[in-house]
């Protein structure tokens, strides 16, 4: 019987490593295409054409979020739930997301016609811009193959399209194209992933029972989806709303060095996720554990949290000046104070990230969208204020102030948070946190 066990514990193993393996393929081809086309676009284009490309895409992410794409672990859960009703939940969500593409194409479009168009931009190219949003509910099949633990399914298929895109973009770079061409070659590989994900489907089709709209479902999705789509909006207008306001208060080139610095601070981002992974099965059972051992793995976490991203933005600023130095032109080389200032964002970033497993735990889920609201609230007021005299620089600062607000000023505006932002607080002194971890480590002596 143990043997059995042992047997089977292994081959589980083996499948969730392979999962792993396929899902952490998709995601490192993703964002490094993307690394490469940011580069190989804002060398080509110049700074005035890589602000223009830079401003357009701002105005589509900013309702981004109005897809709903925040519920797809929401999904996921009730598939994994729900098994003989898979159809259900595919066919539910997606009617629900489709028209809620709709509605985010309709603003983007709208955004566009109401702002004044910064030199270089046009309504026609954001009308192109949008058909991503019309196409991100198509996606939303592929949650299927997740919860099923086959990745592989849609991952390859992901991969091979990111893949060929990145190669058309250098073709189209060779062959002289123009913003317009960009534009829609990026449209069309959103064209061509919802594609996969319906085709792939195609196959199990008998397993996922009958594609059929549920009105009670619908309602909790809804109902489920809307702080949601709150908090995602408030992420987005804190992260990318300083670049449609530099494109009404700046030249468009201040805006195509600012859009630069943003991207490669931005690559950095995956590193505050893959540590939320790694560290949120470990604070749940210490949760369920009792209050002290819960503090002192939270406390862990936070230290690890600080430090791992505050080597990481010394990490990208080093990078940051190299790729302006060696691959960009000299109009780029005001990019680097904005880096510099942007990657003091990285540990703010970092502890934010690291608080919503808390929340979660807890179930404070209202609490996400209000302190984004406040770090919004902030950030558009500082570019306000600073964007009109300092350019991209100031709206670099209005950032970090904005994150720092958000993910951890807002723990002592909510009474609830205010014991934990003591903690996140001292974590950022990297002396106490590694006191702390060395502490932690001496307490388990269960760790390697």
């Amino acid at each position: 019987m143990k043997e059995q066990l042992s047997e089977k514990m292994g081959i589980d193993l083996k499948q969730r490593l392979r999962n792993f393996g396929w899902l952490g393929a998709d995601e490192v081809v993703r964002l490094g295409t993307g690394f490469l086309v940011t580069l190989m676009l804002a060398r080509y284009l110049g700074a005035d054409g890589f602000g223009a490309y830079g401003y357009v895409l701002g105005i589509v992410a900013l309702f981004t979020p109005i897809t709903l794409s925040g519920l797809d672990q929401y999904v996921t859960k009730h598939m994994l739930e729900d098994r003989e009703n898979v159809g259900e939940v595919l066919c539910t969500s997606m009617a629900l997301r489709l028209p809620a593409g709709l509605v985010a194409a309709g603003l983007a479009i709208a955004t566009m016609i109401a702002l004044p168009q910064p030199a270089g931009t046009s309504l026609e190219l954001v009308l192109i811009a949008s058909i991503t949003l019309l196409t991100l509910p198509l996606q939303t099949p592929s949650l299927f193959f997740k919860a099923a633990e086959r990745p592989k399914r849609i991952a390859l298929p992901r991969v091979i399209v990111t893949v060929a895109t990145t190669a058309a973009f250098a073709v189209l770079i060779t062959l002289g194209g123009g913003l317009a061409d960009f534009l829609t070659l990026r449209a069309g590989e959103a064209v061509l992933l919802g594609i996969a994900a319906v085709a792939m489907m195609v196959p199990f089709r008998r397993h996922i029972g009958h594609l059929r709209l549920d009105p009670g479902l619908f309602r909790d999705l809804l109902v489920t989806g809307f702080p949601l789509m709150l908090a995602g909006i408030g992420t987005v207008i804190y992260m990318r709303i300083d670049q449609v306001m530099l494109g009404q208060f700046a030249s468009i080139g201040e805006l195509g060095r600012y859009t630069l610095a943003v991207r490669i601070a931005d690559s950095a981002l995956f590193v505050p996720m893959a540590l939320q992974a790694a560290f949120f099965p470990a604070i749940v059972k210490a949760y369920k554990s009792g209050s002290a051992q819960y503090q002192a793995e939270l406390k862990s976490y936070f230290s690890v949290m600080s430090l791992a991203m505050a080597l990481v933005a010394m990490g990208v600023v080093i990078a940051g000046g190299g790729i302006i130095w060696l691959f960009m032109d000299p109009s780029f080389a005001r990019a680097l104070p904005m880096i510099a200032i942007l990657a003091l964002a990285l540990p703010f970033v970092g502890l934010g990230v690291a608080r919503t497993s808390h929340l979660t735990i807890h179930g404070w889920f209202w609490t996400a969208p209000a302190a984004t609201a406040l770090g919004a609230a902030v950030n558009v007021a500082l570019n306000l204020l600073l964007i009109p005299v300092y350019g991209g620089t100031g709206a670099a600062v209005a950032t970090v102030v904005s994150y720092a607000v958000a993910g951890l000023g807002t723990c002592f505006v909510f009474p609830w948070l205010s014991d934990i932002g003591v903690t996140m607080l001292s974590s950022l002194n990297p002396l106490i946190a590694i006191r702390t971890l060395l502490s932690h480590r001496r307490n388990r002596p269960d760790l390697p």
